[in-house]
């Protein structure tokens, strides 16, 4: 897990025009501050930086609050979120 204050020393983040990628089974947690769509990725923007990923996400419900943002290789789960 990885937070807005610390990263998972494993395999590195990859960052696209200041947008984290998340290797599988990694997991981002904070507040969700706003959701962006560009450039066939969906944009999460958290308190401390954003995350990215090349699928469409429909998160708009949890603008506002805590959450955990995991990355899977689980075909139709690729990504699962949880409030915190």
């Amino acid at each position: 897990m990885i937070s807005s204050q610390s990263r998972n020393h494993g395999a590195p983040v990859l960052h696209h025009k200041g947008i984290t990628t998340l290797d599988a089974m990694e997991e981002y947690v904070s507040t969700l501050r706003s959701i962006e769509k560009r450039d066939g990725m969906t944009i999460l923007e958290f308190d401390k930086g954003c995350v990215g990923f090349y699928k469409e996400l429909d998160f708009e419900k949890y603008i506002g609050k805590r959450i955990g943002v995991l990355r899977t290789n689980i075909e139709g789960r690729e990504v699962v979120v949880r409030e915190v």
